[in-house]
């Protein structure tokens, strides 16, 4: 059996979700030109298109920088250091006091990303323990995507990036863009595009800067709806070496909703491993279902992912699930909610409180 807490894996997920960077260099505005045809119209206006484009240059060692600062870091460091959910550590050159980075694991065409913190010239490199591969991407902001492998994690701690330390290079071949809603064509605030090696959110107006690798990838856009994870198309892009793509991106305006449970594959199917409150699994599924089919089509040779788009959907719609309870076969139909996390809940709370 393998195990997989995807509900959890994307919480996880949305607590390492990084701020949107500062504003962006003018001249990059006359690269628009350039682009390859995309799948969305340009934005006409053009006002504010690389809003999102001056990543913020992490800062090299400061051996002039107050002890107060280099204690705090160091603090946060030991912290890292003793976090089990950190498998790998990378030394990087340069040796940057303070970064934040994004680890695409695989290859550029996938989408299994993380967050990742750089302090004191390390980078910490967390949730890779259940990982099949070794090898990815580390894109450190202000600086082009570089390949990197890794060992894995011992008793003795965490693992290490071979060949260290890892040498940043120059940034310089970048995707960038507008995320707009489907169904309106507004800008897409609080989502973010991953793929290619890189990762970058997006603005208020749904603008979006990020150095990338050259070569043939995939994008997407993604934004997390409480415990869910709302996803838009792929497009396939080839951005070339030192230069600006512009690639327009859609996603679902909607809120993303789905049954509450947790899951895990099994040989006959998808197992439902617990049941959230507030969701329809709560009400009609058990610790222990196996689901055989989703509308009428087998789960055995589904993915986890696939599964979670499939029964996922607009709020207040139904999905019919096939379960197989100890001898017994079901099937029951299913409405789908929108499950809130502790975040969420936390949130209303202090909201209801002011």
């Amino acid at each position: 059996m393998v195990l997989l807490a995807a509900l959890l894996a994307l919480l996880a997920w949305r607590a390492r979700v990084p701020e949107q960077v500062a504003d962006v260099d003018p001249e990059l505005l006359e690269k628009r030109g350039r682009a390859q045809p995309q799948p969305l119209e340009q934005d006409p206006s053009l006002e504010g298109a690389l809003r999102a484009a001056a990543a913020r240059r992490p800062t090299d060692p400061d051996p002039t920088a107050g002890t107060d600062r280099t204690r705090t870091l160091e603090e946060q460091a030991r912290t890292l250091r003793d976090d089990p959910d950190i498998h790998v550590v990378c030394a990087i050159d340069p040796a940057l006091d303070e970064a934040r980075a994004y680890l695409a694991v695989g290859e550029t065409t996938g989408f299994n990303g993380r967050m990742v913190q750089v302090l004191l010239g390390d980078a910490y490199l967390p949730f890779l323990v259940d990982e099949a591969t070794a090898e990815g991407w580390l894109s450190v902001e202000g600086y082009a995507p570089t390949p990197v492998r890794w060992s894995r994690p011992t008793d003795g701690g965490p693992g290490r990036c071979l060949g260290e330390p890892v040498v940043l290079r120059e940034g310089g071949t970048v995707l960038t863009g507008v995320v707009r809603h489907a169904e309106g064509g507004d800008g897409a605030a609080g989502a973010w595009v991953e793929g290619c090696g890189g990762l970058g959110m997006t603005d208020a107006d749904g603008h979006y800067y990020m150095e990338v690798a050259a070569g043939r990838c995939t994008v997407l856009a993604m934004r997390q709806d409480g415990m869910l994870r709302t996803k838009g198309p792929a497009v396939e892009v080839s951005p070339r070496e030192g230069e600006d793509t512009v690639v327009d991106l859609v996603i679902p305006g909607f809120k993303r909703a789905g049954l509450g449970a947790e899951v895990s594959l099994t040989d006959l199917g998808v197992e439902i491993r617990g049941v959230l409150p507030g969701g329809s699994a709560d009400e009609v599924l058990e610790p222990g279902d196996i689901v055989l089919q989703v509308e009428g089509e087998d789960t055995v040779d589904m993915g986890l992912s696939e599964f979670v788009d499939r029964v996922g959907g607009r709020e207040g719609t139904t999905v019919v699930l096939t379960v197989l309870r100890g001898e017994e076969e079901l099937e029951v139909e299913l409405e789908r909610r929108q499950i809130r996390s502790e975040e969420d809940d936390d949130a209303g709370e202090a909201a209801d409180g002011e």
